[in-house]
């Protein structure tokens, strides 16, 4: 399935980094747009016959990006993506704790957000994929760039400082109001996908399905 979106001022350039469905046939794209100088992340969600129901985007000063996408057995949807200063996530506009964060925002069926987690280290921090379990938990799946070997945090969980470098990481999220339950790291490399298991735990998978960081395909 091809899909474009439009910029918020009607130019610039358009990438689709993500593609999902729900249960009812609709279908859920994210990416970015570019205006002017920056870029926005957003959101489509398009019905079963292929209309539009509804577009989101970030916005502000601040670049933002989004790169996966997810949805849950009442048709709520997820989407993860990494912003820098100034971008307005969801309906809010949070400080950066390094030159580039993570965020995930649950979105309703119709469009309206029902909150906004965001987190990361202290320099460059990559998104690789979104997950829900049928246990109530949201995963954010990505790798952290910590060039002092420093913490990072989200919310009240801090996964502990490892060595300089990449790190892959989970932290996982109450799935009702965006809550940080716990954060695990794992060696080096980066996540290809999660796999959510019923009793609410995970494990590294090749979910697939979207490109890394959100950039587009060449």
């Amino acid at each position: 399935m091809l899909f474009r979106s439009e910029s918020t001022n009607g130019v610039g350039y358009d990438a689709g980094s993500c593609i999902t469905y729900d249960a009812l046939g609709s279908v859920f794209a994210t990416g970015y747009v570019i205006n002017g100088s920056d870029s926005n992340y957003f959101l489509t969600k398009f019905l079963k016959d292929g209309t539009t129901a509804w577009t989101k985007y970030g916005g502000g000063s601040g670049a933002s990006i989004g790169t996966s996408v997810t949805t849950d057995a009442a048709g709520d949807c997820y989407v993860a993506g990494w912003y820098l200063n100034g971008a307005i996530i969801g309906a809010t506009m949070p400080v950066n704790k390094g030159s580039r964060d993570l965020f995930v925002v649950k979105y309703h069926t119709n469009g309206s957000v029902a909150w906004v987690a965001t987190g990361g280290s202290d320099s460059l921090d990559m998104p690789d994929v979104v997950a829900v379990d049928n246990a109530g938990s949201v995963y954010l799946g990505g790798t952290v760039t910590r060039y002092n070997a420093s913490a990072a945090t989200f919310g009240s969980v801090t996964i502990p400082a490892g060595q300089a470098g990449e790190t892959p990481i989970v932290v996982r999220f109450q799935a009702n109001d965006g809550s940080a339950i716990s954060g695990f790291q794992y060696g080096s490399g980066y996540l290809l996908g999660l796999i959510p298991r019923a009793s609410g735990t995970q494990r590294p998978g090749q979910t697939g399905g979207c490109r890394r960081g959100g950039e587009p395909a060449h």
